[in-house]
């Protein structure tokens, strides 16, 4: 087969295969076998065909079961095939949320009018039947019922579902028994239960089977949902790299976002046809292909990504179109498009300002939100702070875009108000069936989990067309303010406003009446540093814009030499509320320049890096003082140069160890020394406390999270008397191959006594990285990976580390799962008297001279803490000594941080006891090596 092509080498396989099956014929689910076969790849269709087939047997098993999957990742849409499946006629879905009763859901009394004659009314109450009674009266074959987010409602709500479970299978509701058949079936759908206000009722919970249902592979989102939503004219190479394009993005914002979902593909296309309406040309080459893809993704999901992430967001971007050449004038088409309506959004209205950056990109997301087809998001949620004009602008852009469509339709605005919360949903509900565009100011005054389950409907598609929602938020640290969940927020296009810059401040300011010369520019300068700074500081008072426009009224009163007293009497509550004072306004415009050069020549570096070809994933360029490499980030020095970190890249892609020759700027420590990249040890703040997410990777007995191997790390003193962290992993010591793989290291079910399952979602490339470990000597008995990869597994021989690569040309997300045996006798306590022997050699000169002069040395060091450390150390048992040096860090204290840098600071944290358990780990390091 060497000669032949990948679609001969297809059917080939294909023929062989069609031997084993009825007529020499693959069956329908099978027919992506043979592909999957030649690419070494699991074949996702028939994979996804069983497991609908596997579904639908269980629910005509079950009256009842309970479907739990990740936001997005297809849930309710799996639900409704499993109904055609099992042979039901259609599928009858409910939104439910935390607002629903049972008198809403199952029924409930009623007032009710009759006409008696002679004009007059009789009023009376009658039991009316919810749409959950109305479904179990239907007794010739009823639909498959769907409650969607089924573990959103109060407990209790859901308590008459749990009859289903009986023979034959009823409902109780106030009283009355109501017979069902053997056609009516539920399905509940929910979000995972550490999603905000997520828990099943406990009456079913124990009686139903519960199904967790993982996203879609990228296989079928490229099958289901991107190829038929491309345009069919484009030529079926085009098609084929953008959903290759599609997908590459769709795994990196994976790295950027808590979640990715279905959804943003189906948006991000939606982004595309929008975008292609503008075009003046029809697209034909692979050029203009790679820059829709970009510009429709980040239209769609750049505003959800952080400012924590913004810098990994831009260095994807610089890798990008370091990879895949743009042509940029094919998309201009959209922005002419645009700039027509902003010129003509500012003519009509002269009473604002549409110039500043910020505010421009905030009218190009409602106008093309505006402009997309229904089935992207119908919801913008826009988050700055109060006071920027997010809900004027919005006001006067749809003024206009409803003039230019000639839509007559009124425009709803509503404030959100915890006490208006009946109209509330009433306004929204009657946009949604009428098809209304309406804006809601203020959204996250109203807890979370009710405004999801007011939206889920709204937002899922089941909408009239024309529907927009236009929700504005202010950042969850302003008072009141909830953080909105994670399932809400992926159904909806994020937006999040940056600050204004001081010119456009400036702008504001001169636009006002009688504002003298220079005013606009000392006020914007001043006004701008204090809101930076309150905002980094997380202070509990902000500034709003109206804060700008009354100050400047303020200072236009007064002479130019007064300024700045009558600003700090204006604005004194803001500047009290500061934690750190302001320093003067020059120095700190000085500083900033500064920062602001730095910063361009990072981005500068970070682009050259980027641009090499065949780079699997963008990688990040940091400046720093002590040069190191990681797998995906390089710190260089600020005199680092381009050729410096090309170098850096080439020898990352060959996975080569970086050579560091001692007069260049890629590296300033002996390598001889370091035998690896190196940087400044960090202590930290003990005061303030950290809060860490812990992942799981084994089951949690009998082994806790805190006895995992990820990583490895010594502290050091060297000779310039700086304290430096030194990793320690595989680049430092040889690797060996893993003996059986793959023969004998086959995926199964089965767990012997001794072995345990582990699971990891990994990028794999044809970088090593390692596996989380329990023991220097875990043994491998099994392993698989989802989508199947071809890989190479080895071991770290110096810190026993299981290291995977992928073997395959590109990088992939994968599920990597694994049974290993861990070493039993790893965690046995040591005890007085077992043979212990120490490694020499650990402690550098430097370290041995300071903790000797000035820790052990009894004649000049008299203080409690240095006689406790001397104690400790003519204990003549190993076992004992150690024993004895943990149970003296336990009396370490976390009340107040250390003053000193470096040796100072270790020897001030020994002498006042003072630290949390990163300090403790590093300073027992440190004397155990003494």
């Amino acid at each position: 087969m060497k000669d032949q092509t990948d679609q001969q080498k297809s059917q080939q396989i294909r023929e062989v295969l069609a031997t084993a099956f009825e007529n020499d014929q693959l069956p329908g689910q099978c027919q992506d076998l043979p592909d999957a076969l030649l690419a070494r790849q699991r074949p996702d269709r028939s994979r996804q065909e069983r497991r609908l087939v596997h579904l639908a047997r269980r629910v005509r098993e079950h009256p009842l079961v309970f479907l739990q999957g990740e936001a997005g990742a297809g849930k309710t849409f799996m639900a409704r095939a499993i109904a055609a499946r099992a042979g039901y006629p259609d599928c009858q879905v409910l939104q439910l949320g935390p607002n629903h009763t049972q008198e809403a859901l199952f029924g409930g009394q009623q007032l009710v009018s009759y006409p008696t004659g002679n004009r007059t009314e009789d009023h009376r109450t009658e039991f009316r039947k919810g749409p959950l009674l109305q479904w179990a009266a239907l007794t010739d074959n009823p639909p498959l019922l769907v409650l969607d987010e089924a573990n959103l409602v109060p407990e209790g709500l859901l308590a008459p579902l749990a009859g289903l479970t009986r023979q034959p299978p009823v409902l109780h509701y106030q009283g009355r028994e109501y017979t069902l058949s053997d056609r009516h079936r539920i399905i509940l759908t929910g979000n995972p239960d550490h999603y905000s206000g997520r828990h099943l009722d406990n009456a079913l919970k124990s009686r139903i089977p519960t199904f967790f249902y993982n996203p879609l592979p990228d296989s079928v989102l490229a099958n289901a949902i991107i190829l038929p939503n491309l345009p069919k004219a484009w030529p079926e190479h085009l098609k084929h790299q953008a959903r290759d394009r599609l997908l590459t993005l769709y795994n990196q914002f994976r790295e950027l976002l808590d979640q990715t979902t279905p959804r943003d593909i189906i948006d991000v296309l939606a982004t595309v046809r929008q975008i292609l309406r503008h075009c003046a040309t029809t697209l034909s080459t692979p050029e203009q292909v790679n820059a829709l893809v970009r510009r429709a993704f980040m239209d769609s999901l750049a505003g959800a990504v952080t400012k924590e992430y913004q810098q990994q967001l831009d260095t994807l971007n610089l890798w990008y179109q370091g990879q895949y050449p743009e042509d940029l004038s094919f998309i201009a088409g959209v922005d002419q498009s645009f700039a027509v309506f902003l010129k003509q959004l500012q003519a009509v209205n002269p009473d604002g300002d549409f110039s500043p950056a910020p505010v421009q990109q905030l009218v190009y997301h409602y106008w093309q939100s505006l402009d997309k087809d229904d089935s992207g998001r119908t919801a913008v949620l826009v988050e700055g702070p109060t006071g920027w004009g997010k809900d004027f602008v919005l006001d006067r852009t749809i003024r206009l875009w409803q003039e230019q469509q000639r839509v007559k339709q009124r425009f709803v605005h509503i404030n959100a108000n915890p006490n208006q919360w009946t109209t509330l949903t009433e306004r929204i509900k009657q946009a949604m069936s009428q098809g209304q565009l309406i804006a809601v100011s203020e959204l996250n005054l109203i807890p979370s989990h009710y405004v999801e389950g007011l939206l889920n409907d709204v937002l899922t598609g089941h909408a009239a067309p024309g529907f927009r929602l236009f929700a504005t938020i202010n950042p969850s640290y302003f008072a009141g303010r909830e953080a909105l969940s994670k399932a809400l927020t992926s159904r909806c296009t994020q937006i999040r406003l940056a600050s204004l810059a001081p010119e456009d401040l400036a702008g504001l300011v001169q636009g006002l009446p009688d504002i003298p010369d220079g005013l606009p520019e000392w006020l914007a300068g001043h006004f701008h540093q204090l809101a930076e700074a309150l905002h980094q500081q997380n202070c509990p008072v902000q500034l709003a814009m109206d804060d700008l426009f009354s100050s400047a009224r303020h200072l236009a009163g007064h002479r130019p030499e007064q300024w700045d007293h009558a600003l700090k009497q204006h604005l004194s509550l803001p500047l009290r509320a500061l934690k750190t004072p302001l320093p003067p306004l020059k120095e700190d415009t000085a500083r900033l320049a500064r920062i602001k050069q730095e910063e361009q020549q990072r981005r500068d570096l970070e682009a050259s890096a980027n641009s090499m070809p065949g780079l699997l994933t963008p990688i990040t360029v940091q400046f720093g003082p002590v040069p190191r490499c990681r797998d995906r980030e390089i710190t260089v020095t600020p005199e680092a140069t381009v050729q410096d970190v090309m170098t850096i890249v080439q020898a990352m892609q060959k996975g080569m160890e970086i050579s560091r020759s001692s007069g260049s700027t890629v590296s300033s420590v002996d390598p001889q020394k370091t035998g690896h990249s190196v940087y400044p040890c960090e202590f930290g703040d003990i005061v303030v406390p950290r809060h860490y997410m812990i992942t799981r990777y084994y089951p949690e007995y009998p082994y806790d999270a805190r006895q995992y191997r990820l990583w490895f790390l010594q502290t050091r003193l060297d000779e310039d008397g700086r304290l430096r962290n030194y990793p320690i992993d595989w680049t430092n010591g040889t690797i060996t191959s893993v003996p059986g793989w793959p023969v004998d290291l086959v995926w199964r079910i089965d767990l012997g006594p001794d072995e345990l399952p582990s699971n990891i979602a990994l990028t794999l490339n044809n970088q090593w990285q390692p596996l989380p470990a329990l023991t220097p000597k875990d043994q491998l008995r099994a392993l698989r990976c989802t989508p199947d990869t071809p890989i190479e597994l080895a071991r770290s021989e110096l810190t026993g580390q299981l290291l995977i690569k992928s073997l395959a040309s590109a990088a992939s997300s994968v599920t990597v799962d694994f049974i290993i045996a861990p070493e039993q006798a790893y965690f046995t306590q040591l005890k007085p008297g077992d043979l212990l022997t120490l490694q020499e050699g650990l402690c550098s000169q430097q370290l041995a001279d300071l903790l000797a002069k000035q820790i052990f040395y009894p004649k000049t060091n008299t203080c409690k803490a240095d006689a406790e450390l001397r104690d400790i150390h003519r204990i003549r048992n190993i076992p004992q000594r150690l024993r004895a040096l943990m149970g003296w860090l336990d009396t370490f204290s976390d009340s107040k941080n250390v003053t000193g840098q470096d040796e100072q600071l270790l020897l001030n944290m020994l002498r006042e006891k003072q630290g949390v358990c990163r300090h403790k780990a590093m300073i027992f390091q440190v004397l155990c090596h003494y």
